[in-house]
């Protein structure tokens, strides 16, 4: 589950989830939704990896690889798919179109950014530069 949080100019995106992997699952699909307002739908799949040394770190380096690959290759993300985990790397897969696409995102921040566990649910919140 996401939601969007109040922020005067950028886009705060809050994931939660009862698992690490549910969670910034949730947050993939909010920034997909921001991004893919048009709802466009597409059967092709691509993948956006990273590493890191704890869950932060993977959460961190996932979000922005995935902005970075979607913004460089023209990628408009239409759904997430798939989130695994094996170890230090992280990976996900998701439907997109092929375009001319520029990522409103201009950055993933550390500013307010947060991946905690509080009783038996995960909570992820990230603030995009847009």
């Amino acid at each position: 589950m996401y939601e969007y949080l109040p922020h005067e100019s950028d886009l705060f995106i809050r994931g939660k989830g009862r698992t690490f992997n549910y969670a910034l699952f949730s947050v993939l699909e909010g920034l997909i939704a921001h991004i893919n307002e048009d709802k466009e739908i597409s059967s092709a799949i691509y993948t956006a990896s990273a590493e890191g040394l704890d869950d932060k770190d993977l959460a961190f380096n996932l979000l922005d690889n995935f902005n970075a690959f979607i913004d460089s290759e023209g990628i408009l993300p239409c759904k997430a798919k798939r989130l695994t985990i094996d170890d230090k790397k992280i990976e996900f897969s998701f439907s997109g179109k092929k375009t001319s696409f520029a990522s409103p995102v201009k950055a993933v921040t550390y500013h307010n950014f947060k991946v905690q566990q509080e009783n038996e649910e995960w909570i992820i919140e990230v603030l995009f530069d847009i």
